[in-house]
């Protein structure tokens, strides 16, 4: 049976998807195309993300889309967590650094996504120095690998806390770039549940939760994309992915209380009392006599225009 986790993988009509959201609806998967699949199982970035994309959007609420992929229409699906653990690959003999470390401080469930997977699965990317993207499943794993996470780090696997000039150049010259100053490298991304294997290797750790249910139709609307400032209230939702921040924010008279987002890129480092810039989508929720707002920052949505900015 398929959990249809944060992290898994599929094909569909000669494009490989990756889910980033849950919960997921009962007859579909929400998931985004990362590569084509070509001839003896070549896989490529090379191919309009937008066009395919747009096969499969359906609207939740006005400027809100999600890409909805029937179930029934899935073909070769790889779980994170099931891996073949026979595989003698020099990438696989990483990854299992890494799951050692884990283990030691009592993480289970341990799974493996991206190309890295994929490789394991007989598909053939040309990037030979690929990122070890470990995906951490379930609330008692994510609190551990909060507390203990400086545990893990030695002399082979490095924390970015270490080269925070590294992780900046690194999300500035990546194909699809998330710009950041210096600043937020250092407070900020840096902190995260990321490092370096072997001086070249990067790895990322990231937390999620097994969460069941049905993908529910709120009255929403995209009031779109607004840059402005928030100052953090809460991490309580922050540490896994997909998650949120409670957050303290006005913006042309509308009280902002959350900040959502599906990317490793945005949660997982700040504490409270943090200040940021943020660009996100602005979402107002309908709820009778009262409306909520939230910031979005989410792969359904204008990602490119994104960005989190420490100021304080």
């Amino acid at each position: 049976m398929m959990r249809y986790l944060y992290g898994d993988m599929f094909i569909v009509s000669g494009y490989i998807f990756r889910i980033y959201n849950h919960p997921n609806p009962k007859k579909f998967v929400i998931a985004y195309p990362i590569y084509k699949v070509g001839q003896r199982n070549e896989l490529t970035k090379d191919f309009d993300r937008k066009k395919i994309l747009k096969q499969y959007l359906v609207p939740i609420g006005p400027g809100v889309n999600f890409p909805l992929i029937k179930k029934k229409e899935i073909k070769s699906y790889i779980q994170c967590l099931n891996i073949p653990l026979k595989d003698t690959s020099i990438f696989f003999n990483y990854f299992l650094q890494i799951k050692r470390r884990l283990e030691k401080i009592g993480i289970t469930h341990i799974g493996l996504t991206g190309s890295g997977r994929l490789r394991l699965n007989g598909f053939i990317i040309k990037n030979k120095n690929s990122d070890i993207d470990i995906i951490i499943v379930g609330k008692r794993n994510s609190v551990i690998l909060k507390n203990r996470i400086d545990e893990i780090f030695d002399d082979k696997f490095v924390s970015y806390k270490e080269f925070p000039e590294r992780i900046y150049f690194r999300r500035k010259l990546k194909s699809t770039p998330h710009f950041i100053d210096m600043k937020t490298a250092k407070e900020f991304e840096s902190q995260k549940t990321i490092g370096i294997l072997n001086n070249k290797i990067h790895v990322n750790i990231t937390p999620t939760l097994n969460i069941s249910g049905y993908l529910k139709k709120p009255k929403i609307k995209n009031l779109g994309l607004v840059e402005t400032t928030v100052r953090i209230k809460s991490t309580k939702y922050s540490n896994t992915v997909p998650g949120y921040y409670e957050i303290e924010c006005y913006y042309n008279g509308k009280k902002i209380e959350k900040l959502y987002s599906n990317f490793f890129y945005y949660l997982l480092g700040a504490e409270n009392g943090d200040k940021f810039n943020v660009c996100g989508e602005l979402i107002e929720k309908d709820k009778g006599r009262d409306k909520e707002y939230f910031l979005s920052l989410d792969s359904s949505g204008l990602y490119k225009k994104y960005f989190m900015n420490k100021v304080s």
